[in-house]
């Protein structure tokens, strides 16, 4: 480990070029007096990505891959270059709000039992909070709620909103179940207990996984109200939003078999299976009735058919 170093801070980058330069500006801009070792990681972008950090950041260290690897497997790549104190994870849809990273990190110092730490989620108007940024470990139904949109329709549901933990306003600091992968501030200690991202995810529920294998350690994971950053939300699944849905879905029945068991899991299927079926008949009507949205229905439709055909998961991971 290097010393001097306080913070690595990796980004895994996939086609969102001019998102990707915004937040390096913004790092860099709001936490001058922090010493940060920057590692972007490129799962093998199409859109001069690659040229653009290179030639406005040359200082920063890039890792270029020659396929979409995935995100877990992409950080993990990172996580193994990581030099600092405290590695940060950090997607690049995301900018930071005056010294935000700053305060995360004197956070950190002043509590040695926080072993992961995540600021607060903002929207692009700057106002309203993401409430995925600090929110209670899934159990099987509180999955369904979220598949079926029933989280939606009651926010403030402590039944159907559980894992959003819908009935607080997400304004003040506290310890919770889960953080947001969007921005993981992790101690260096606390990693080399828990291990790496599993790369059995290829995008969702990475995130989720790990702070799950945190929970179960006697580190603490701190939501910090008094750091603010805008999280832009889903860029990259924007060039491909089936894949996205698919990638999901099996992120969902992947983390439900590993850490609830096979009865859990395949409740889990059921529920989502029924759902999908739902969801398909929902898009068959708003096709016909609706000529202007036939595309869109025709998309949704083919992702929830494929969702329906994933196999159950009866294999452990």
């Amino acid at each position: 480990m290097n010393e001097s170093t306080v913070v690595s801070v990796i980004i895994v980058n996939w086609n969102v070029r001019d998102l990707l330069a915004n937040c390096l500006s913004s790092l860099f801009t709001c936490n001058p007096s922090l010493t940060l070792d920057v590692c972007v990681i490129d799962n093998n972008s199409i859109d001069g990505s690659f040229a653009l950090i290179h030639h406005k950041f040359p200082h920063i260290k890039l890792i270029q891959n020659i396929e979409n690897i995935g995100f877990s497997r992409a950080n993990n790549q990172g996580i193994r270059e990581a030099q600092g104190k405290y590695i940060l994870l950090l997607n690049p849809d995301t900018l930071w709000i005056d010294d935000s990273l700053q305060q995360m990190v004197e956070y950190m110092n002043n509590h040695p039992e926080v072993g992961v730490l995540g600021p607060k989620l903002l929207n692009t108007d700057v106002q309203s909070i993401q409430y995925w940024g600090a929110r209670r470990l899934p159990r099987p139904l509180d999955t369904f709620f979220e598949y079926s949109k029933l989280s939606s329709i009651f926010p403030r549901s402590h039944v159907f909103n559980r894992q959003l933990m819908g009935d607080w306003d997400h304004t003040d600091s506290r310890e919770v179940q889960c953080l947001s992968g969007a921005c993981l501030l992790i101690r260096r200690e606390a990693l080399h207990e828990v291990g790496l991202l599993d790369e059995g995810y290829l995008l969702y529920s990475e995130d989720t996984d790990f702070c799950h294998r945190v929970y179960l350690t006697d580190w603490k994971m701190y939501y910090f109200a008094g750091a603010r950053l805008i999280h832009i939300g889903q860029q990259s699944s924007l060039h491909n939003r089936g894949s996205a849905t698919i990638n999901a879905v099996r992120g969902i029945y992947r983390y439900h078999r590993k850490f609830h068991g096979l009865g859990a899991s395949l409740f889990v299927w059921l529920l989502i299976w029924i759902t999908s079926i739902a969801k398909i008949f929902g898009w068959l009507a708003i096709f016909i009735v609706k000529a202007d949205d036939r595309n869109l229905a025709v998309k949704q439709i083919q992702s929830y058919w494929e969702v329906c055909c994933l196999p159950p998961p009866v294999r452990r991971p």
